[in-house]
């Protein structure tokens, strides 16, 4: 992850925990949280925004790849990067407020139109979230680990592996749930063993390791901690996860810029 990623980041997880603290303990903030967390506000407005530059990003950038099919799976890639943010602002009805077809109001789940609320929420949620944590936490902590999986050192996969950096910002993303309902207490032990994986594998790794990337798993464990002791002010539905959702829109993006860029130096 270059460094203006890196600062951004930086910047994301000082500005969460800054919103978090002051909702839950400073007179006069108690609704900042749910402000931002609204509907069109800031949050939800950064995510389409990403997803949407995202889209033009991989379009410009496919042009540069000589092989064909890395071509089309960057266009690809576009595609459902464009199909993502005009889905997340429900196809500009939250911006032009126009009313669903007869066919939402009675199928979707929030009679908006788009199509993600066709879909349970708790089965759409599980397989997006099983699917971050197994390939942008898990099986990169297991290649900065180890060496030793040939599978792991193909050159297409090394194209598409998350980087050390990234995990933690799948970490951070994760860690944006609530704490204190019993039925959580799986999601909640996950993300904290993942922050413990991310800590061993800098540890048994900290001589290729960075000073940046220390800072930043630091302020992850903190994040946590932070998360869990001012969790009050999160609610099942909304709030954090909206800001989780935007998290790992940014890593998305951020992902498709080290694909894009690693690809290009493989050719040379």
């Amino acid at each position: 992850m270059n460094k203006y990623f890196t600062l951004i980041f930086l910047l994301i997880i000082l500005f969460v925990n800054a919103v978090v603290i002051l909702s839950a303990n400073v007179s006069g903030y108690e609704n900042l949280l749910i402000d931002l967390t609204q509907e069109n506000h800031l949050f939800e407005s950064g995510t389409f925004l990403l997803l949407f530059v995202s889209g033009i990003y991989l379009i410009i950038k496919q042009k540069t790849s000589s092989e064909h099919y890395i071509r089309a799976f960057l266009i690809f890639l576009s595609l459902i990067s464009f199909i993502a943010a005009f889905e997340e602002i429900s196809w500009t009805q939250h911006w032009f407020e126009f009313e669903s077809t007869e066919y939402f109001k009675e199928n979707n789940m929030q009679q908006e139109t788009n199509l993600h609320n066709f879909i349970p929420s708790v089965f759409f949620s599980t397989v997006i979230y099983t699917f971050i944590y197994a390939t942008f936490i898990l099986l990169p902590l297991l290649n900065s680990a180890t060496q030793n999986i040939k599978l792991l050192q193909n050159r297409y996969i090394q194209i598409l592996m998350p980087t050390y950096t990234m995990t933690l910002v799948a970490t951070f993303a994760m860690s944006l749930q609530v704490y204190h309902i019993q039925e959580y207490i799986a999601d909640v032990a996950t993300t904290i063993a993942c922050a413990f994986l991310a800590l061993v594998v800098y540890v048994k790794s900290y001589k290729v390791r960075t000073k940046s990337e220390l800072l930043l798993l630091l302020l992850v464990i903190a994040s946590i901690a932070t998360f869990m002791l001012n969790n009050s002010i999160f609610y099942i539905t909304n709030r954090q996860y909206e800001i989780r959702e935007f998290v790992l829109v940014f890593l998305y993006l951020v992902w498709v810029s080290n694909l894009v860029n690693r690809n290009k130096y493989i050719q040379k």
